[in-house]
């Protein structure tokens, strides 16, 4: 199965929200949104978890991008 162009576009998008939440998230902790050590530390693991997927999704762009032909 390949990929059409809008595909790749549409995960595309869907990569540059991502970053932007990624973005927006890391902002709210750096200027000390978490209430105690606790809650930073959720705060973190949830920006990991959100970093890991976007690595993931990056390669599958990638990867949908280079199928097509």
């Amino acid at each position: 199965m390949t990929a059409s162009a809008l595909d790749v576009r549409l995960l595309d998008r869907a990569r540059k929200q991502l970053t932007d939440e990624i973005d927006a998230r890391s902002e709210q902790l750096a200027h000390g949104l978490a209430a105690d050590f606790a809650d930073y530390r959720y705060r973190c693991g949830e920006i990991a978890g959100m970093r890991s997927a976007l690595g993931m999704l990056g390669e599958i762009i990638k990867s949908m991008g280079d199928n097509r032909s």
